[in-house]
Parts: structure tokens; sequence; C-alpha cells
């Protein structure tokens, strides 16, 4: 088992890691109303569509916990929600995964 402070730091990674994919939803949620609210107004349209762009940026830029590199890339990301599995590219660590501590 891991010590109880690298266990909590896994735990507010994951937290923030779920803020970050909130935000995304929220956003690309709202670019929905506004398209739907306003067929003439390019204005809330194009200001959604920089949210989703700041939105995908920040997800984008959320480190891995166990290697620090960053979790999901831009190529990746697509294939990785579709396929249902995000796992870091480089360390392999799944989403909202906490290891165990390993015994030799």
């Amino acid at each position: 088992m891991l010590p109880l402070d690298e266990h909590d730091r896994y735990e507010r990674a994951w937290k923030a890691w779920r803020h970050r994919l909130w935000a995304l939803s929220a956003v690309l949620l709202g670019l929905a109303w506004a398209l739907s609210e306003s067929s003439d107004d390019i204005l809330p349209a194009t200001l959604c569509l920089a949210g989703i762009a700041a939105a995908l940026f920040w997800f984008c830029r959320f480190p891995c916990p166990r290697c620090g590199e960053l979790f999901v890339t831009w190529r990746s990301i697509a294939g990785q929600m579709r396929a249902r599995q995000v796992r870091c590219r480089h360390c392999d660590l799944a989403a909202r995964e906490i290891p165990r501590e390993r015994s030799y």
C-alpha cells in the first residue's frame, strides 16, 4: 500500500483531472446551447469556440501523477475517448488509477 501522503497526492491529482474534464464538458454543452439559441448572432458561438479551445488546452496540459509528463496529448485524446480507455502514453497509468506500492 502507498504511504498516506502519496495516496493523497494521487487523490488530489485525479480530483483536479475530473474538474478539468467537467469544465471541458460544460464548455461543450455551452456551445451546443449557444448554437441552438442564436442562429443569426455569431458572437456567442465564437466565444464558446474560444472557450472550447481554452478548455481543451487546459485539459491536455494535465500532468500525469506518476511520471509528470502530459497525461493526454492532442493526437491521442480522440482515440482514447473513443476507446473509453484514457491512459498516460508515457507510463501507461490509467485515469483515476492509484497504484499500489511495489514489493521487491
